[in-house]
């Protein structure tokens, strides 16, 4: 589907998540403005993608970190 929508594709076939994720930023092109990472399984939903480059576009901030949890994070015992 990604291929489909015009996207490039990259196979990483070591297992593991730091794998793939090495693989990926190693793959980015020097052309490349902004980098987001969105996992497969619906957790986030990439119509919200915009969001997080909002405050990048407009010079508030250099990075932007979305969390499912709504800032909420426990930080236990």
């Amino acid at each position: 589907m990604a291929r489909e929508a015009g996207a490039r594709v990259v196979n990483e076939s070591k297992k593991g998540k730091g794998n793939a994720i090495r693989t990926g930023f190693y793959s980015i092109s020097d052309d490349t403005d902004f980098v987001v990472m969105l996992d497969g399984d619906d957790t986030y939903r990439p119509q919200e993608i915009i969001r997080l480059l909002e405050p990048i576009n407009s010079g508030f901030c250099n990075v932007v970190i979305g969390s499912r949890l709504g800032g909420r994070i426990s930080r236990g015992a």
